[in-house]
């Protein structure tokens, strides 16, 4: 077997997001997303940055999450493996001689304050994130929808890297140990139900059953980047959320939100 590719993301921790995904979202109240949906099937400008080297999953994530949002509304963002690993090493304190990894509930406090550089030197926020329920299949189904994508953080079997580089689908199945966490945006569902990923510059898919067992923690973010007008590329109107994020108390601290014109 090849070289094993890095992982890089930190344990989950118990409510380091306390602003849950139901807590906001009525079910009666949310669309029913298409069977088969997401950007994988049109956008393929993904990349590794370097996540085959260094433990910059998180980072490398967020890139290739952002890169597809503007892609969605026919825009063009373009990061560099030095744009993604400045922002991990900000805020990991990562050099050559010290790969931590990245938390993920401090990323996306890092991408909500300050942002993600570009390769113009353009950083791109997210505007609000949210935890999802862990290893709720559904509620990863509805948020990959409404958001374009959401960060899923596994605990990667011993198998992975392996059906990965055959090409296969992630599903459960026997191992001897855990090789530890890895963050992979969620960006859709194919024809057969299953989660499509990106990971290590690829997309990839897993099943039902390996999301439920394997993941560990899982983020929707939110961003108006991606809006079109008031809505996103699905039609999610994004007034009321601002308007309830405006009147959050500490510690979410959501405020200053405006709609683009």
């Amino acid at each position: 077997m090849s070289e094993p590719y890095k992982l890089g993301k930190l344990p989950a921790r118990e409510d380091a997001v306390l602003f849950k995904f139901f807590d906001y979202f009525s079910k009666p109240d949310l669309p029913v997303p298409p069977e088969v949906f997401g950007v994988w099937q049109h956008f393929w400008n993904i990349h590794m940055y370097q996540n085959d080297k260094i433990g910059n999953c998180v980072f490398a994530g967020a890139a290739n999450e952002t890169a597809s949002w503007a892609h969605d509304i026919k825009k063009w963002i373009k990061f560099d493996d030095e744009d993604v690993i400045s922002d991990y090493a900000a805020v990991s304190g990562y050099n050559k001689s010290n790969d931590p990894g990245a938390d993920m509930s401090v990323s996306a406090e890092y991408r909500r304050k300050t942002g993600i550089v570009d390769h113009n030197g353009v950083r791109h926020k997210i505007d609000a994130y949210v935890k999802l329920p862990k290893g709720d299949y559904d509620a990863l189904k509805m948020a990959m929808y409404l958001f374009g994508a959401a960060g899923i953080g596994i605990m990667v079997p011993d198998y992975c890297q392996r059906d990965f580089d055959a090409g296969k689908t992630w599903k459960v199945k026997k191992y001897d140990n855990i090789l530890g966490g890895h963050y992979i945006p969620g960006v859709g569902i194919d024809a057969d139900g299953d989660i499509v990923v990106v990971t290590w510059g690829k997309y990839q898919k897993m099943d039902r059953k390996f999301y439920e067992k394997f993941s560990d923690e899982a983020c929707g973010y939110f961003s108006l980047e991606r809006l079109l007008g008031r809505t996103s590329p699905e039609g999610f109107d994004a007034e009321k959320l601002i308007t309830d994020l405006k009147t959050l108390k500490s510690p979410f601290g959501y405020e200053g939100y405006t709609i683009p014109t």
